[in-house]
């Protein structure tokens, strides 16, 4: 197997940011090395002393931190170091699962490896393509580990009866609110019991692209283009759609026959569909002096009242006074007849089934998801003091892509920083499977919405196009 020698280059620093995506903050920890307690090596930390060997490691990259360069004498190179001194780790920066079938045939596959996505529908692909092992054996080794994670996230990466990949980032979509757009149109604050028949009633109290001087919208996130099934999987959600009956062991799509999935998708299109309810348009950004290249400047520069977010990454901060720019909080879904459920995507790793060390890449894995790394792993700031970044408190004002896995001390958040976790950490309660094909379910909508279909005869074709092409995963 070839590897690639890159030291831990500019790809290990970004895969802590990767795992700054994890959920840890974003930006940069101004804590000085003095103010935090020195993190006391665990068993496991004191194990990977002992290891040798070589490990390769594709990992999530961003550019966004500011860490997609660098040389092997950065702090994190230091860090990894010292926690795997007699390992080396050849890291490739931004390169999923998708890049597997390659590599393999160019004898270049890696030992662990990166990929994004709702993990029941990741794990299907992988499985059925013989791309990934399963961890229950590593895992039951430390019966502790369990229990470090969020619940349901660990759960989330089962399918047909093994657990196949670790959380590293957990981004939970939920609903960001502007409370400034909300009291400047006198509408009243919902609370987390909000339901969805609330939610359609606010995007239309909330909007009004008439006012000259503050034209406003209820609800924003590219919705005007339909691009992703987020908001429409609330409406399914929240009239208990399952999305497929048991036909003997074979689960079948029902959406035309479920009354409840109709139901859903006409209260999603009059929300959709009706001027009050969607994103400013190209002319109407124009007019309001918006930059029209920017997907979600509507939210970003505060005329939008309810955003659909899937991770803190929607938090817009003044990073030099660590002030919202507008007043911002956020809502787990809403409640409808059928209960309440939310689409939770996550970044994690997994290891190749084909590795021939899948020990040392367990290891490695075991450390990407500890609250050790979150607590220990540092680097230092542009005054030259060392400042641990991935640590979720108040000084990381600027959050991550994310959420941790984990349970973290809410007492180190303050204010809106407290609040926003707390939202964030709400909405992860209802992880499901989302219950849709989502490309063909978003032609349904738009065909509807236009009037190119009826809905209940657009869904029969949905039906019959996901069961002939075996495309259910179910909860």
């Amino acid at each position: 197997m070839k590897r690639k020698m890159l030291y831990l280059v500019s790809a290990l620093a970004v895969l802590i940011m990767a795992m700054a995506l994890t959920g840890c903050s974003g930006g940069n920890d101004t804590t000085e090395d003095t103010q935090q307690p020195a993190v006391t090596l665990s068993a496991e930390a004191q194990r990977r002393q002992e290891l040798e060997g070589e490990l390769t490691v594709w990992v999530r990259g961003w550019s966004h931190w500011g860490l997609t360069g660098g040389s092997p004498d950065q702090p994190y190179f230091e860090y990894f170091r010292e926690q795997f001194p007699n390992v080396v780790i050849n890291e490739v920066i931004n390169r999923d699962w998708h890049y597997l079938p390659a590599a393999i045939a160019a004898g270049d596959a890696p030992d662990a490896f990166f990929w994004e996505g709702e993990p029941p529908r990741v794990f299907r692909n992988m499985v059925e393509q013989g791309f990934v092992a399963p961890l229950d054996s590593f895992i039951d080794r430390h019966p502790e580990f369990r229990d470090q994670f969020l619940p349901g996230m660990l759960e989330m990466h089962r399918f047909d009866g093994y657990i196949y990949g670790l959380p590293i980032d957990v981004m939970p979509n939920a609903i960001l609110l502007n409370l400034d757009v909300f009291d400047l149109r006198n509408v009243s604050h919902p609370n987390n019991d909000w339901t969805i028949n609330e939610m359609v009633a606010l995007a239309g109290q909330l909007t009004n692209k008439n006012d000259p001087t503050s034209p406003t919208v209820g609800v924003v996130r590219n919705i005007v283009e339909q691009d992703y099934v987020r908001m429409l999987n609330f409406f399914l959600q929240a009239h208990g759609v399952q999305g497929f009956r048991m036909d003997g062991d074979q689960r079948v799509s029902n959406m035309a026959e479920d009354q409840g999935a109709i139901a859903a998708i006409q209260q999603y299109i009059e929300v959709q569909g009706n001027n009050f309810a969607n994103t400013f348009s190209h002319d109407e950004r124009v007019a309001l002096g918006l930059d029209t290249s920017v997907w979600n400047i509507d939210w970003a520069a505060g005329v939008g009242g309810m955003f659909i977010g899937a991770g803190p990454w929607g938090m817009y901060i003044n990073e030099e006074t660590r002030e919202p720019l507008f007043n911002q909080t956020v809502m787990p879904p809403p409640v409808g007849p059928g209960g309440r459920g939310n689409y939770v995507a996550i970044i994690g790793m997994s290891i190749f089934a084909g590795s021939p060390n899948q020990e040392l890449a367990w290891e490695y894995l075991l450390a990407m998801t500890s609250r050790e790394f979150r607590e220990g792993a540092w680097t230092t700031n542009d005054a030259g003091e060392r400042v641990y970044p991935l640590r979720f408190d108040e000084n990381s004002y600027r959050f991550g892509w994310g959420l941790p896995a984990f349970e973290i001390d809410e007492s180190r958040l303050t204010g809106h920083f407290r609040d926003w976790y707390l939202g964030f950490k709400a909405a992860a309660a209802f992880p499901n499977v989302t219950v849709m094909y989502p490309p063909t379910i978003l032609d349904v909508t738009r065909d509807v919405e236009s009037g190119v279909r009826q809905l209940v005869d657009a869904l029969r074709e949905y039906d019959e196009f996901v069961n002939a092409n075996d495309l259910i995963v179910g909860r």
